[in-house]
């Protein structure tokens, strides 16, 4: 491998940097001159297909914001006992959530109730 030295200054270096990219720029200033008919059409359609993919993206994080809230709410019942949240496997049916109010109303702790229930998140 043969190596090769750049014996330019740093600022002969950075005006070839600065020339290489204002003639870039110009080229693309002067496409964009060559070219207005088509980006009267290109433009607008291009504008309006982002804001529309925008807004669409928008709607999906809310949504998925929306159902990890939702599961949580299901699936995560607070108990006062421990001072924390209790995950469930498996949100509670009717049937669960009354058998569970009539036997915290007999003194059993939230926790022991799942535990027999077999509801706890392991």
């Amino acid at each position: 491998m043969i190596k090769t030295y750049d014996f330019r200054t740093k600022e002969q270096k950075r005006a070839d940097r600065k020339a290489a990219r204002k003639a870039w720029i110009d080229s693309k200033i002067g496409w964009i001159r060559e070219n207005k008919d088509v980006l009267v059409f290109v433009v607008p359609g291009m504008i309006t297909v982002l804001s529309c993919g925008t807004k669409c993206f928008t709607k999906v994080m809310a949504n998925h914001t929306l159902n990890k809230e939702i599961q949580f709410k299901e699936r995560t019942i607070y108990d006062h006992s421990l001072g924390r949240y209790v995950e469930l496997k498996r949100p509670l049916t009717a049937a669960q959530a009354l058998s569970i109010e009539e036997r915290r109303a007999g003194g059993e702790r939230l926790h022991t109730i799942l535990n027999d229930m077999g509801l706890l998140k392991r």
